[in-house]
């Protein structure tokens, strides 16, 4: 509906027209009109992969950094953290990230 409706009006007003007429179809009626403006919005934000790959990156290191301080807390926090921006440099994460999740100096990342 929305590629249709483009052909003779702006985005906004494509997405906002085939929303109202699912809802007037009764096409996913009950969810649209609860979530009608959250369905709009999303449509109407540009979507970037890369963004999104990025974002996904971050949290999986953010999360193996939580799973790995919880694991390395007999070790000692240094040397966990040491592990931990090693696995991370050897995914290709970025130093200055690691730098930031681990507080560890950037000389020192740089060596591992």
């Amino acid at each position: 509906m929305i590629r249709e409706n483009r052909k003779t009006m702006s985005l906004e007003e494509a997405v906002r027209k085939a929303v109202a007429d699912c809802i007037n179809q009764n096409v996913l009626k009950t969810f649209l009109e609860k979530h009608k403006q959250e369905v709009e919005a999303m449509l109407l934000t540009d979507w970037d992969w890369n963004v999104a790959l990025d974002v996904s990156k971050e949290e999986g290191f953010e999360m193996g950094w939580d799973k790995g301080m919880e694991k390395g807390k007999g070790e000692g926090m240094e040397i966990a953290a040491e592990k931990i921006a090693r696995a991370m440099k050897e995914e290709g994460a970025d130093v200055n990230f690691i730098a930031k999740v681990t507080n560890l100096p950037i000389d020192t990342i740089q060596k591992l």
